[in-house]
């Protein structure tokens, strides 16, 4: 199985609809079960890191994305 793509622009994008902070992200994604740190999300969103596959699929959950493979 592939890995969905990621796009940073996108996920900030999507958390901005969302009226949603960056802690609020990480609050949301760890009531899936998905602790991180506020500064990992924000190394998402300028491209200087990725989600792994589980992080991405819980960041869409909190975002209320759908992934696009």
């Amino acid at each position: 199985m592939s890995t969905p793509p990621f796009s940073p622009v996108e996920a900030r994008e999507a958390r901005l609809r969302m009226g949603m902070t960056i802690e609020q992200v990480v609050g949301a994604m760890a009531r899936l079960g998905v602790n991180l740190s506020p500064g990992l999300v924000e190394a998402w969103e300028l491209g200087e890191s990725a989600p792994s596959e589980i992080q991405l699929f819980a960041l869409a959950d909190a975002l209320w994305c759908r992934l696009q493979y």
